[in-house]
């Protein structure tokens, strides 16, 4: 189907178009609906107020993001909205809904800085607003935890010295004989900000099971969880008695007995891993390494 531009018809493309001249077609409708002229732009500081939005084509606002930004709003971060000044009059934010909401949480924010666009409907607006979203590249965990280094971070700081200690990295593209890399680096680094416990030896220990492999999110997040139900219980798994069944047992074994069960308590979460590594360390014993404290 083509759209004329002019006339705003729809016409069939016919029956023998191949898939290739369906996708050139589409392309050129697309860059053909975008709008022409001078689009660079003003910058200008709005009255947080003045500023609208338009669900026709805006997300939904999530109040658990907008607060955030609010309770820890800084500047720099916050850098500029992008603005449509549609037919010269209203001001629509296109880019930047849940900043300008957030804004709006902050008595001693009047006016926001941004930059505006005349255009001249909605359409316009809803163009550029999926081109942005489009073009926009989310931080990766790797990336992420490499900016954190370089600004000095004290969590990444930590998850560095035991990634040194152990031979880990965060590089995912390791080669063979360089150092293991590492997955689930968000999971380590919300590890390491919640507590102690994998500083307390339980890291050593995910790195003397796992062997060289690259120890998965499951994995860590279920040591963690079964060390603190241990610890609040006078035990560890780091006692040379439970290190030693977890070395014996090998990381992949481990790794089925948490899917299993996955598959029978029906719960992606650490309670649920953890249960895993304990019937693991259980499994074939007629004493139990470790109770069952859930």
């Amino acid at each position: 189907m083509i759209r004329d531009s002019k006339r705003h018809e729809v016409v069939d493309g016919g029956a023998d178009e191949t898939a290739t001249q369906r996708r050139e077609r589409f392309k050129r409708e697309r860059v053909e609906a975008r709008p022409v002229g001078d689009l660079r732009g003003e910058f200008m500081e709005v009255p947080k107020d003045q500023l609208l939005i338009d669900p026709k084509y805006q997300r939904a606002p999530k109040a658990t993001h907008f607060k955030r930004i609010a309770r820890d709003f800084q500047w720099p971060l916050f850098g500029a909205l992008t603005v449509s000044r549609r037919l010269r009059k209203e001001l629509f934010a296109i880019d930047g809904q849940q900043r300008k909401l957030a804004a709006d949480l902050i008595p001693s924010i009047t006016t926001l800085p941004c930059m505006v666009f005349d255009l001249s409907a909605a359409s316009e607006e809803a163009i550029f607003f999926a081109g942005i979203q489009n073009n926009r590249v989310g931080l990766l965990p790797n990336d992420n935890y490499r900016a954190l280094i370089a600004a000095g971070d004290p969590v990444a700081l930590i998850v560095a010295r035991l990634f040194h200690e152990t031979g880990y990295h965060a590089d995912k593209s390791a080669s063979a004989g360089q150092s293991w890399s590492v997955t689930c680096l968000s999971r380590i680094l919300s590890e390491v900000l919640r507590d102690t416990t994998l500083e307390g030896g339980i890291w050593h220990l995910i790195a003397a099971v796992c062997d060289g492999a690259s120890p998965g999110t499951r994995f860590v997040a279920g040591m963690c969880h079964l060390q603190r139900k241990l610890v609040a219980n006078g035990e560890t798994l780091c006692s040379p008695r439970i290190r030693s069944r977890l070395i014996q047992i090998g990381y992949r074994p481990i790794v089925e007995s948490m899917a299993k069960a996955d598959d029978f308590l029906s719960g992606y979460k650490p309670s649920v891993w953890g249960e895993g590594i304990r019937t693991a360390l259980n499994k074939g014993c007629s004493k139990n390494f470790v109770g069952n404290f859930d």
